[in-house]
């Protein structure tokens, strides 16, 4: 086992012209490294995102998701048209089938805010829910 010489004609701190070139060469190595992985870490993320679909069926499992997949399609256009959603190119009903995580987050919040206000002005009615 031999060491390499540690002695060299160079004065100390003097880069040769080869150092260079290595130099340059282990840049370009990092970067494309980086440019792989950030190209392989999106080609994984899309396969994810890709199985989850295939294995809910389309379906997440949320529970915002869930209630509104189980809100009857009348309810769900009356929520739309109540919480102002929409405009005329789309109508209520191309709205309300569309899934929870289909609709952009101000549209989300809107509904949000309309089933609350639904849930404090109609919870307590009980005369008018009467079968009597």
């Amino acid at each position: 086992m031999s060491l390499p010489a540690l002695a060299t004609a160079e004065p100390v701190g003097a880069v040769s012209a080869n150092d260079e070139a290595v130099a340059d060469m282990g840049d370009h190595c990092a970067h494309v490294c980086a440019f792989n992985r950030h190209g392989e870490r999106t080609k994984l993320s899309a396969l994810r995102d890709e199985f989850v679909r295939i294995a809910s069926d389309g379906r997440f499992v949320d529970s915002a998701s869930r209630e509104w997949r189980g809100i009857p399609m009348n309810w769900r256009m009356a929520l739309v048209l109540m919480a102002g959603l929409g405009d005329e190119a789309e109508s209520p009903a191309s709205l309300a089938s569309r899934e929870w995580r289909e609709m952009p987050p101000p549209e989300r919040e809107a509904l949000r805010a309309m089933v609350r206000s639904a849930k404090r002005h109609l919870g307590g009615l009980t005369a008018m829910a009467a079968r009597v």
